[in-house]
């Protein structure tokens, strides 16, 4: 037949190939097993603990890890995520520079859904610490934390320090949820920051990452951001923390951009702090998303501080709220926005400022709050001062009505 090759001296097989061909497939190798222990690591003292990442479950319970260079770590990357992975630490101890790792990848990875539980967890000058791309759909919870630092933590393999309880370097999150909450925290050090995001803290495909109900005692900043990107559809929020005493509750030190649908909340915030926001760059909302401040108290301190230049950039179709919060003064010498389009909101009012209710647009211009374009009536809520109003159908008895796809208090 014209379709069948006849070879010469030294060339083999149908298609005359210059080496032999084995007659039998060779098969593929089977896949690697993955190990179902469900069972927990319990009531033990560790230093350094070689994990078996090729596996579903993960458990810790009353466990302590002591000492410098003593480091839980998960490679989430390296785990079977075409499994649902379930990581959980109750009642352990992490003393003298112990650290909790998290580690993602270059980029986000494919995956069946990673659920991170730590709770009742007791941490003396120790971090827990998440890095880089995490996996699509993790579902993390820090609760119940009671935390003491009195010194700087080193994290293995890295030249990083921090003197933090939760340590963030260019964390993503996609379809994901962080939640930190009921922390109580203390440090003896100056310069520490509660919360700390190193490199760019990435929320996008409806993530979220929520702080709250948290206290940071003398702590320099609750939460201090290098850069911050909030987008499609994701939720950042300060929510009810407190600081007896520190400079701010939020510093950001480079660029802000909250867009597409996207939230952050700064609500419900108290302490003896300089200021509630701290800014160094420029703050953009657009694509009806929406700023949320209300509710904070700062006592005798200022809401912004004063960077003699505005920050805030907002588009035609976001809003901005300033409502309830109660200061020494606003900080402002400048207007809050640095431009506006057509169709912004910007909603203010029912501030108390040195003792003083502020409830007319004149009152707000006085102290700085330009370009408002709705007075908010103390008492009264509105769908766009309340509400993320995009998807929000009305307020009822200052309760927010979700529309389709809107969730929570707020939509």
């Amino acid at each position: 037949s014209s379709c069948l090759c006849s070879c010469k001296d030294g060339w083999h097989g149908a298609s005359c190939l210059p080496l032999e061909v084995p007659d039998t497939v060779v098969p593929p190798l089977p896949e690697r097993a993955v190990e179902g222990d469900t069972s927990c690591v319990i009531n033990r003292t560790l230093k350094n603990l070689a994990l078996n990442m090729w596996k579903t479950h993960h458990c810790y319970v009353d466990v302590t890890f002591s000492g410098v260079g003593a480091a839980l770590t998960f490679s989430l990357n390296r785990m079977p995520l075409h499994l649902p992975i379930n990581i959980t630490l109750t009642g352990c101890r992490f003393r003298e520079g112990a650290v909790l790792q998290f580690v993602g990848g270059a980029e986000t990875a494919v995956s069946a859904g990673v659920v991170i539980r730590v709770s009742q967890t007791v941490m003396r000058s120790s971090v827990v610490a998440f890095m880089r791309a995490l996996p699509q759909h993790c579902d993390i919870a820090i609760t119940e934390i009671d935390a003491v630092q009195t010194f700087e933590v080193e994290l293995p393999g890295t030249v990083s320090k921090t003197l933090s309880v939760l340590l963030l370097k260019n964390v993503v999150l996609s379809a994901s949820t962080l939640l930190f909450s009921n922390v109580k925290a203390y440090t003896t050090s100056r310069d520490a920051f509660g919360l700390y995001s190193i490199g760019t803290l990435t929320l996008v495909g409806g993530s979220s990452f929520y702080a709250q109900y948290c206290s940071f005692d003398r702590y320099t900043h609750l939460f201090y951001l290098y850069r911050l990107s909030v987008s499609d559809h994701s939720v950042f929020a300060l929510l009810n923390n407190t600081m007896p005493y520190g400079v701010s509750l939020l510093y950001q030190h480079q660029v802000f951009n909250v867009s597409d649908h996207s939230v952050l909340r700064v609500v419900g915030n108290s302490g003896s702090v300089s200021y509630a926001i701290c800014n160094d760059d420029l703050w953009t909302v657009e694509r009806s998303s929406w700023l949320d401040w209300r509710d904070n108290d700062v006592e005798v301190g200022a809401m912004f501080h004063d960077t003699v230049s505005a920050f805030v950039s907002i588009d035609g179709s976001s809003v901005v709220t300033l409502t309830g919060c109660k200061m020494g003064s606003t900080g402002l010498s400048v207007s809050l926005l640095s431009q506006a389009d057509a169709g912004y909101r910007f909603v203010a009012g029912c501030l108390m400022v040195a003792g003083r209710v502020l409830t007319t647009a004149a009152e707000l211009e006085r102290s700085g709050i330009t370009n408002v374009t709705t007075v908010a009536v103390c008492g009264e809520c509105t769908k766009d001062g309340d509400c993320f109003a995009p998807l929000t159908t009305v307020t009822i008895d200052c309760k927010c009505q979700c529309a389709a796809g809107g969730h929570g208090d707020v939509c």
